[in-house]
């Protein structure tokens, strides 16, 4: 729409000193001439905007224009850009780049303090391309088709009204209500493959957090307790890796490590074993056993 493409225009001209007509009608996909025509509406509006001819020439705001916010304060605005600036590291979203910069034009010289940098959530291009499909989709309510490759590799094929994309536990998941199965299902984004929208819509489901919530708790209900020993020497290692484990020292200044897993997620299996003779699994005993016929079949790969 063309009141969002002015609106952005100010936003870029109060975060820049100086910007061409070319550089604007790359960001917005139309041509020098339409961008011209927006900066003189732009002008009999009342924005002072400069045309600045010569090499170095181009669209600039005067200085004195600024926008003024009086409800958010300044460590306000640090948080706000800190989170933004965090999230567009995990994920791509063009609407991140315009709301940071709209942030950024009334916070003035207020840099964060923090930078967190989430680029290793994005899990490839492959997924980002899914999730702007599944996005798509849930913003306009449409019925997607996939097929999906379950844990265990047996494959299926889903028609779902999607609700909702979330992250958990390093990977995307989406929360959608499966038409053949009547059921809410959680689906992990890395396991879909065809990904296809259909021409059916839905209606808009109001208790999406109430679901997700739900969806958490039945997760857990299929996790199940391992018990952990490490020596006094180790305990950092088991701190950084499951942060979130119950932890309990011993007389003898060793500890025991409650931690709760999915015992269909590989993953928690990768990180007990990598940690070597660090830790000694206690129970339950087939968890325990499942560990070591896994590291076995590991070895006998290698001609050792």
């Amino acid at each position: 729409m063309r009141i969002d493409r002015l609106l952005e225009i100010i936003i870029i001209l109060l975060n820049h000193d100086i910007i061409t007509g070319k550089q604007l009608s790359q960001r917005f996909e139309v041509s020098i001439k339409t961008i011209q025509r927006d900066i003189t509406t732009l002008t009999m509006a009342g924005i002072p905007i400069a045309a600045n001819t010569g090499a170095k020439g181009g669209y600039s705001i005067l200085d004195s224009y600024k926008l003024k916010n009086d409800f958010v304060k300044k460590d306000d605005f640090s948080l706000i850009i800190m989170a933004l600036r965090s999230l567009s590291t995990s994920y791509d979203n063009n609407r991140l780049n315009q709301i940071l910069d709209k942030y950024l034009s009334v916070s003035g010289d207020n840099r964060p303090k923090i930078y967190l940098d989430y680029g290793v959530t994005k899990e490839g291009s492959k997924i980002q391309a899914h999730n702007k499909v599944l996005e798509n989709c849930v913003e306009n309510r449409k019925q997607v088709s996939f097929r999906y490759k379950n844990v265990y590799g047996k494959e299926s094929k889903r028609v779902v009204n999607p609700l909702v994309l979330h992250f958990k536990w390093y990977s995307w998941y989406l929360l959608a209500f499966d038409i053949d199965r009547q059921d809410y299902r959680t689906f992990k984004v890395v396991r879909m493959e065809n990904i296809v929208p259909t021409n059916c819509t839905f209606e808009e489901v109001h208790n999406v957090y109430e679901l997700l919530y739900e969806q958490e708790q039945e997760y857990y209900k299929n996790c199940e307790h391992i018990i952990v020993w490490c020596p006094n020497e180790n305990i950092g290692l088991l701190e950084e890796n499951f942060p979130d484990a119950n932890f309990l020292q011993q007389d003898d200044h060793s500890w025991i490590m409650d931690l709760c897993v999915p015992l269909s997620e590989k993953m928690w299996q990768a990180l007990l074993i990598g940690l070597g003779d660090s830790i000694k699994v206690l129970a339950p005993l087939h968890y325990r056993d499942l560990l070591i016929s896994n590291a076995k079949k590991f070895v006998n790969n290698y001609d050792i």
